[in-house]
């Protein structure tokens, strides 16, 4: 059967009898169903895994001062090295998804993040947990760019903002869990339990993704895999649709590899800036959170489990948060709410600067509130970014974004350190972040092309 002339050239001519059939709007136009579930559910399980990962050096940071003989300075550059790998797996893994497809980039940055935090249980100096941690933030990286491209493209466009904001939500309960976990484990079995627990459950993740994760459909399609296209696509529509012999199209370009000079091209060039900006800034103030949190409050008089609770009340808003955005997101669109998350976190950290935090509610209240602002303001920056770029260059403009956001939260390394410790350090950190999220706003309001309202 042959497509009608209203097809374009690029697209692959491949609808059960009928021409004018195009994949991408039947896929955007589908209703939910289980396997839409299934994998946003095993995408959310590598993020858990991922966030855990991402602040488990925090959570053991106050055990490994003490026991180490080690300073803020000398903790500094371990924490800065594993934001250079996760910038490192944004900027090599996360376009590899491009090439070889969502599936094996997603399980290979478990089973490499997996790995290099088990390992980390056994380092014996700071230059090996150094290592380590970079090596570990390489797959945190690719994790987070690729499950980003797979749940965007394959959930329908009236539930995408809430499976992909689903799916984000994650980091934080990764962050929530640890934060539980660590203030029963660290007393009792050491910081190195911490390490064990983020190894191997990575580890044990990767096998399941490999037997059970969908390839994306438009992946497949664009890659000319037409038996797997079709049964990927079977299994989102629902039924058995279409047989490998049926013609399918998709009004997309072909898989090619993406060039960052696209996104800073007159097409994309301010919404690129935009995305850039957010990730840059409010990834400085969510790391200079989940670095320093735990020892800011341990240095203002709470015992290290009352530490790692705080940071677990951090992620529980950024868990309720996330969620409540996701919701708003489908009626309101994303400018005007992530434009509210990034000013209300100006304004919750410029009174955590002046707070007693050595107050145990005050502390418990406003990392709450901060949790809130800065989690739910970063998923729905993934979204945005996932939303910005078209499928062809989707993962490379998402990896992009999450490489310069890690230079911001390679800066919150180091300003923990730089700010000296006590009340006056702590005042002059959540100032700075306070400024930080200023620059979110600016960038909210730069970017072109947000997220619609849903209905």
């Amino acid at each position: 059967m042959k497509t009608t002339a209203s097809a374009p050239a690029a697209t692959i001519p491949t609808s059960a009898g009928d021409p004018s059939f195009e994949v991408g709007s039947a896929l955007d136009s589908a209703s939910i169903g289980r396997n839409h579930l299934i994998l946003t559910l095993l995408a959310m399980s590598v993020i858990v895994l991922d966030g855990f990962d991402l602040q488990v050096l925090a959570f053991a940071a106050p055990a490994l001062l003490a026991e180490w003989g080690i300073t803020r300075a000398e903790l500094a550059p371990i924490f800065a090295s594993g934001m250079v790998g996760v910038a490192i797996g944004g900027l090599t893994i996360g376009p590899r998804g491009d090439v070889w497809g969502r599936k094996p980039a997603l399980v290979g940055s478990a089973l490499f993040f997996g790995i290099a935090t088990l390992a980390s249980a056994w380092a014996q100096t700071e230059t090996q947990l150094l290592v380590l941690r970079l090596l570990a933030g390489v797959g945190l990286g690719g994790a987070l760019t690729n499950a980003t491209a797979l749940v965007v493209e394959s959930a329908p466009l009236r539930w995408r903002g809430v499976l992909t904001m689903t799916t984000l939500v994650g980091v934080p309960v990764g962050g929530f869990l640890g934060g539980l976990l660590a203030a029963r484990m660290i007393p009792a079995f050491g910081w190195e339990s911490v390490f064990v627990v983020g190894g191997v459950l990575p580890v044990l993740l990767a096998a399941a993704l490999w037997l059970w994760l969908p390839e994306s459909a438009r992946f497949l399609l664009r890659s000319h895999r037409r038996a797997e296209a079709t049964a990927a696509v079977n299994a989102l529509l629902g039924g058995s649709r279409f047989s490998t012999t049926d013609p399918l199209w998709l009004l997309e370009p072909p898989a090619r590899k993406a060039s960052f000079a696209e996104l800073l091209g007159a097409e994309f060039r301010r919404d690129t800036a935009g995305v850039w900006l957010i990730f840059l800034a409010n990834l400085f103030g969510m790391f200079c959170f989940m670095n320093w949190l735990p020892t800011i409050l341990t240095d203002l008089g709470h015992d290290q489990a009352t530490a790692n609770h705080m940071l677990a009340s951090y992620n529980l808003g950024g868990i309720v948060g996330s969620m409540g955005t996701a919701w708003l997101l489908r009626f309101t669109g994303s400018r005007g709410v992530l434009g509210a998350m990034a000013a209300a976190g100006v304004v919750t950290a410029l009174v955590m600067g002046q707070a007693n935090l050595a107050d145990h509610a005050t502390a418990l209240v406003l990392c709450t509130v901060a949790g809130v602002c800065l989690n739910s303001m970063q998923i729905g920056a993934y979204l945005l970014s996932g939303h910005v770029y078209p499928t062809e260059i989707r993962a490379t403009g998402v990896g992009s974004a999450v490489a310069v956001g890690r230079i911001g939260a390679l800066g919150s390394s180091f300003a923990g350190a730089w700010v000296g410790a006590g009340a006056a350090g702590a005042s002059l950190l959540f100032g700075i972040v306070a400024g930080s999220m200023a620059l979110v706003v600016c960038g909210v309001f730069l970017v072109r092309r947000h997220v619609t309202p849903q209905g």
